[in-house]
């Protein structure tokens, strides 16, 4: 988990095992002398990108960020059994839904503005953010007003229990992720619930895990 595990450098760094691997977590070389090998595949983190870890690159054939969605009973039907937008009051009956899921930090400014220039070009369509955290709404809201898109065509769902999550990802037409930061857990959910993304890799490992999926 590298920079993520609670208190785990401090473990890592009394050098507990003879090799110490970074894996999943903490999506950047840790810098740590202590930290032997850093577990990554040849998109998020290709060869000629070793000098950016001080770690050793260990490169998985397939994508490294594994999750299990395909083993939860509960969520088999998502992306099959589509929920009407009606049980979502922020939704609109019609038109182009885009969405990102992801915490409101992650989106810069220069993507931001490429957003708004989407919702400029297709008139009848909406970004659909998350209250992620509530606390960034107003100013998500302010920033579209100074760029000429009304209040209304940026629509915040709640977070919700994971299956409902899931199931209600489902109903976005496409997922534009952000670059800088990309999707990590948020691109394998809205992937498993059929929606395709859009993303742009970037040079660090972060802003190219998207595009390894």
């Amino acid at each position: 988990q590298g920079m993520h595990g609670e208190r785990a450098n401090e473990v890592f760094a009394c050098s507990p095992a003879r090799v110490q691997v970074s894996y999943m977590g903490f999506c950047a070389s840790t810098g740590a002398p202590y930290m032997h090998h850093i577990v990554s595949d040849r998109v998020a983190s290709p060869p000629e990108y070793q000098a950016q870890f001080s770690e050793s690159l260990l490169l998985l054939p397939n994508s490294y960020f594994v999750n299990d969605h395909r083993q939860q009973p509960q969520w088999q039907t998502v992306g099959l059994d589509i929920p009407p937008r009606e049980e979502f009051a922020e939704l609109p009956a019609k038109g182009l839904v885009v969405a990102c899921f992801n915490q409101l930090y992650k989106i810069d400014p220069e993507v931001f503005e490429a957003w708004m220039g989407v919702l400029k070009g297709s008139p009848s369509s909406v970004l659909w953010l998350l209250k992620f955290p509530e606390v960034g709404v107003t100013n998500m809201v302010k920033q579209a007003k100074k760029r000429g898109v009304p209040s209304e065509r940026i629509v915040f769902g709640e977070t919700l229990p994971k299956t409902e999550y899931l199931q209600r990802g489902a109903l976005a037409d496409v997922f534009l992720d952000t670059p800088l930061v990309n999707a990590h857990t948020s691109a394998t959910d809205i992937l498993w619930a059929g929606v395709p993304i859009v993303t742009l890799p970037q040079t660090s490992m972060i802003s190219r895990v998207a595009a390894s999926l």
